[in-house]
């Protein structure tokens, strides 16, 4: 059964969502010598890192992401804890991603799972707070924004979605017990493709398909999986393991290198 995730505008809907920016835009110049409705900017605060992440791999790097009233995807680095003066669209529904990374060990923006908010639902105090969980919405977001911009997507666009009901359904019993506990075993990408195109269908929020694949582990130790949402994992040197494989590239990282797996082959990237 199809879910209507997206708000379908009657006409009446659509006057007020074509006037509503310059409405906004009126509220806010009146009010902002005072108290402003909504800051023009806001301070992104990071989460903590998930279990074994710190230890196995130390401090890591973030690439901050966020669309700013132009609709211009912007986008800034930093090793801190938080960062400040996002000037981000709040006309609409709007993300914020980021992105773990170690450059020092080979691993790159992308590689690990990010974290992420929408505004509103994520904000208040002139605050954005950012969560694992909050890394699946904005990542959807993103990529309905992707597909749509591929061709004509209408009202199917990420602000028209309706995201705190996808939130709720994402802790529904019947969407599949390991999608629940790990969002990141859905191919995201492909599921916005077939939203555009044909409307959101729950039954698309499933594991993707994967294939065993051996590999002799080079080094004994901790590794940790991309998704925040995997416990590390303790394998010994040389012992025979059974991974479960994409056509992507996935990655696990230890302490000593980098694990790299692909349907029917594997590498190991040791840290120099």
């Amino acid at each position: 059964m199809k879910v209507p995730f997206f708000t379908l505008p009657s006409r009446r809907r659509r006057e007020i969502v074509r006037w509503f920016p310059v409405i906004l835009a009126g509220v806010v110049g009146i009010s902002a010598c005072e108290n402003p409705v909504i800051p023009s900017a806001y301070r992104a605060e990071l989460p903590s890192l998930p279990p074994g992440w710190e230890e196995i791999l130390g401090s890591p790097q973030w690439r901050v992401e966020w669309i700013n009233p132009g609709g211009e995807i912007k986008s800034r680095e930093t090793e801190a804890s938080s960062v400040s003066g996002l000037d981000i669209m709040v006309e609409w529904t709007t993300p914020v991603i980021a992105y773990p990374f170690w450059p020092e060990r080979g691993i790159l923006p992308g590689v690990f799972r990010p974290a992420g908010a929408l505004f509103p639902f994520d904000a208040g105090n002139r605050r954005i707070t950012l969560s694992w969980r909050g890394g699946i919405d904005a990542w959807v977001y993103l990529c309905l924004r992707d597909a749509g911009s591929a061709g004509d997507a209408g009202n199917r666009q990420p602000h028209y979605f309706d995201w705190p009901r996808f939130r709720l359904l994402m802790e529904d019993p019947d969407i599949a017990e390991e999608v629940r506990l790990d969002p990141w075993l859905t191919d995201w990408q492909d599921l916005a493709v077939r939203t555009v195109q044909s409307g959101f269908d729950r039954r698309r929020i499933k594991p993707v398909k994967t294939q065993e694949l051996l590999v002799t582990i080079p080094q004994s130790g901790l590794y940790l999986g991309t998704s925040p949402f995997q416990e590390p994992l303790f394998w010994e040197k040389d012992k025979p393991v059974l991974l479960p494989v994409t056509e992507k590239v996935d990655t696990y990282a230890a302490a000593g290198g980098l694990l790299r797996c692909t349907t029917g082959a594997w590498l190991w990237i040791p840290r120099e």
